[in-house]
């Protein structure tokens, strides 16, 4: 069950100024590690740039054609240059 803003609220005042830095850290911690794992893919990088390079496009969008086409590179490729 989720806490409401108010009960997150008097939480945080019960703890000391240690103890909410430690679990600001660990939720900052915690998001940079979601955000890490988002950009994560199983291609290698060296067919992203391949791709980015062949198509003209930047990475992230070849990141995402490379995704959408199940790592067949031509299919990402055509893909970009098909729009």
């Amino acid at each position: 069950m989720r806490k409401t803003k108010e009960e997150l609220l008097e939480d945080y005042m019960e703890l000391s100024e240690k103890e909410l830095l430690a679990n600001i850290l660990y939720r900052l911690d915690t998001l940079l590690m979601y955000e890490n794992m988002k950009h994560a893919t199983k291609y290698p990088d060296e067919d992203i740039q391949l791709v980015s390079q062949q198509a003209g496009v930047d990475e992230e969008k070849a990141r995402n054609a490379v995704e959408e086409a199940k790592g067949d590179l031509a299919r990402a490729i055509l893909l970009l240059t098909t729009e």
